[in-house]
Order: C-alpha cells, then sequence, then structure tokens
C-alpha cells in the first residue's frame, strides 16, 4: 500500500480552527474517491512539519470521511495535523494520492485555513 501523509498548521483569519463547515467540505470531497482512505492526526504543538513527519504509531487518528470524529480532534488555531492519504488497491495509480491531497490543500485555502 502506498501511502503519503501532508501535515499543516491551521492558521485561519478567524481564530476558531478547524469547525464543521471545512471538515464537512473535505468529508464530503474525499468520499468520491474509491479504494482511498484518509485519516487525520492531531501532532504534537512541537512538531516540525517542515520535515518529513516520523509517526510512532501511538497517535490517535480518525477517519477524514467521518466529521465527528474529525470534530473530535478538536483542532484550533495554529493547531498542527496531518492527513494520511493511503491507497487501499494497488491498482489505483499513485497520481490519484497526490490528487486527493491537491482536494484538502484547496479547500483549506478556501475556507482561509491554510496560507
Amino acid at each position: 500500500m502506498n501511502c503519503i501523509i501532508y501535515a499543516v498548521q491551521i492558521d485561519d483569519e478567524k481564530k476558531i480552527g478547524l469547525h464543521a463547515r471545512p471538515i464537512a467540505k473535505i468529508a464530503a470531497a474525499i468520499s468520491k474517491y474509491k479504494n482511498i482512505e484518509v485519516e487525520v492526526i492531531k501532532l504534537p504543538d512541537n512538531a516540525d512539519i517542515t520535515k518529513s513527519v516520523k509517526l510512532t504509531g501511538n497517535e490517535t487518528k480518525v477517519k477524514a470521511k467521518s466529521v465527528l470524529n474529525f470534530l473530535g480532534l478538536q483542532a484550533k488555531n495554529f493547531s498542527k495535523i496531518a492527513f494520511i492519504i493511503t491507497k487501499m488497491d494497488e491498482k489505483v495509480e499513485d497520481k490519484k494520492l497526490e490528487e486527493v491531497k491537491s482536494e484538502i490543500i484547496s479547500l483549506l485555502k478556501e475556507e482561509k485555513l491554510i496560507k
């Protein structure tokens, strides 16, 4: 299984963090991708997201398609989160992972949650 990890720091203008509307948009967008799973992890405040993110396996992961679980991460302004985008079927082209990542980035920017 191939996967990519996309880490980001929430930096929203309204200072309310990752709330229901953007989460619902992300969940809806990734739901259309079959055989791709997206999980979200809230990273420690001191995580360096400018480098490759190293996961210990003890992090709390939630499925990005579950709006309630995603909200449970309580990612607020300046929280660091990582999206783990995994291809569940080898027949799916690797470029689909980048496509999902691009869609997530676009939605986060559209909602003014990242710059």
